[in-house]
């Protein structure tokens, strides 16, 4: 997938999931602590998902409508001991 913002090509081959396309499932949201990474399509930034309003929220628990394009969280980093 490839997404346009500004007129150029700022993402490809990433987990952008466009609003247009499709939103959190309730599967997505319970491991994601309803938290997402979200993108306006100027800056990126982490959002909160409502199930009741179907919708990413601000932090005044409007809807965040300029929300374009949106992923979950990345995996927290776990260190593999390797042993010699």
């Amino acid at each position: 997938m490839i997404i346009v913002f500004n007129d150029s090509l700022v993402v490809e081959k990433t987990k952008w999931i466009l609003c247009s396309d499709r939103l959190p499932t309730h599967e997505e949201r319970l491991a994601n602590n309803d938290r997402f990474i979200v993108t306006d399509k100027i800056r990126s930034y982490q959002n909160h998902f409502d199930e009741d309003k179907n919708s990413f929220i601000n932090l005044n628990h409007q809807n965040n409508k300029y929300t374009f394009a949106w992923q979950p969280l990345p995996t927290y980093h776990k260190e593999i001991k390797h042993e010699h």
